[in-house]
Order: C-alpha cells, then sequence, then structure tokens
C-alpha cells in the first residue's frame, strides 16, 4: 500500500506539474493576443484620425474655393425677396377682395399698410403697378 501511495503522489504532481504547464501557456498566448489587439487598435485608430484629416481639408477647401458662404447669403436674400414680393401679391388679393374684383389705391394702401406697417410708395402706370418697397419694411 505504500507502494501504492508513493506512485499516487508521482501520479498526482504529475498531473498537478502538467495542470501548471497548461495555465503558463494559456497566460503566454493570452498576454500574446491582447499586445496583439492592442497593436491592431493603434493602427486602426492611427487611420482612423488621418482618414478625418484629409476629410476636413478637403472640406475646408471645398467651402473656400466654392464660395459656398457667398450662395448661402444669396439664398437667404433671394428669400427675403421673394417673402416681401409674396406678401405684396397676398396685399392685391385682399384689396380686390375688398374691392369686390377692382382694384383700387385706397383699399390696396390700407392692405398695404397693415402687411408692411406703413404706406408704400408706388406708382400707378397702364396696366402695371410698381411698388417700392424697403427690405426693413415686413413685420
Amino acid at each position: 500500500m505504500i507502494g501504492a501511495n508513493k506512485s499516487f503522489k508521482a501520479v498526482r504532481e504529475t498531473h498537478f506539474n502538467e495542470m501548471k504547464n497548461v495555465v503558463a501557456d494559456d497566460l503566454v498566448c493570452q498576454k500574446q493576443k491582447r499586445n496583439t489587439q492592442n497593436g491592431i487598435t493603434l493602427v486602426a485608430l492611427i487611420i482612423t484620425v488621418i482618414t478625418l484629416l484629409i476629410l476636413a481639408t478637403v472640406s475646408i477647401s471645398l467651402v473656400i474655393n466654392n464660395n459656398v458662404l457667398d450662395h448661402a447669403q444669396h439664398g437667404v436674400d433671394r428669400y427675403s425677396e421673394e417673402e416681401e414680393l409674396e406678401q405684396i401679391k397676398l396685399a392685391v388679393a385682399s384689396a380686390m377682395l375688398k374691392g369686390n374684383g377692382f382694384l383700387d389705391t385706397d383699399n390696396l394702401n390700407s392692405e398695404l399698410q397693415e402687411k408692411f406697417g406703413e404706406e408704400a410708395d408706388w406708382i400707378e402706370s397702364s396696366k402695371r403697378w410698381n411698388f417700392k418697397l424697403d427690405k426693413n419694411m415686413l413685420k
């Protein structure tokens, strides 16, 4: 029985040493994987930063060279003009409704004053009415 005990002890120590080696090998593999993953992450980060810098450079050069800001300001100005024209058209339509289909100067003046807050300069020509309005007249 003593011989069996010694052999059992030897087998147990052998298995213990094997398990120690397996755990040590596993830790080494995990370290290697971790180091490799960190390297890939760093490379991906550098590539992403370089790509963003290139995109920012291209975008800024397009904005500066193509006068995007000037086009935007022109659009704002054009929108204001069209808004003013629409208010004039609404005033004319309202004046015609008040005049039962006829447009007279009193109705038109009252509608223009209601829309713009002050009397607008206007000239009646043969078949056309010209309005001179200031851009700051809209409420």
